[in-house]
C-alpha cells in the first residue's frame, strides 16, 4: 500500500499501486493513522483488531467442536466457565439465525475425507 501526501506531509490518499508521488505506507506513521481514523473510524487498528477477535473466537469454537467430535478433547474437561460460555454463544448464534430467518446451520463442516467446505 502506498500513501499520497500533500506538500505539508499530510496524508491525502491511499493507493494499492505505486503512483507518481506516492510512497510506501508506514503503519507507524501518525499521519496515516489520523487519515484512516478520519476516513472511516472502523479502519483504526483497534477496531480492526476487535473485528478479527470476533472471527478468531468463532474459529476457536469450531476447532473445539471438531476436537470434541473426534474424541481428542472431552468437553467436560474444559473449565466450567469455558463450557458455559461456549454453550451460551452456540445458543445465541442459533437465536440470531432464527431471528434473521436463516436456515439452521449444520454443525458439521468437514466431510469424511477432511476437505473443508
Amino acid at each position: 500500500m502506498y500513501v499520497i501526501k500533500d506538500e505539508t506531509g499530510k496524508v491525502t490518499g491511499l493507493s494499492l499501486t505505486k503512483t507518481i508521488g506516492a510512497e510506501p505506507a508506514d503503519p507507524k506513521d501518525p499521519e496515516l493513522r489520523e487519515f484512516l481514523e478520519m476516513a472511516d473510524p472502523s479502519l483504526t487498528a483497534s477496531s480492526q483488531l476487535q473485528a478479527l477477535d470476533g472471527a478468531s473466537i468463532r474459529i476457536l469454537e469450531d476447532l473445539i467442536d471438531v476436537l470434541v467430535d473426534r474424541g481428542t478433547l472431552i468437553f467436560t474437561d474444559l473449565p466450567e466457565a469455558a463450557q458455559q460460555r461456549l454453550l451460551e454463544r452456540k445458543l445465541l448464534r442459533k437465536m440470531v439465525r432464527k431471528e434473521k430467518g436463516l436456515p439452521e446451520q449444520e454443525d458439521e463442516f468437514l466431510l469424511s475425507d477432511d476437505k473443508i467446505f
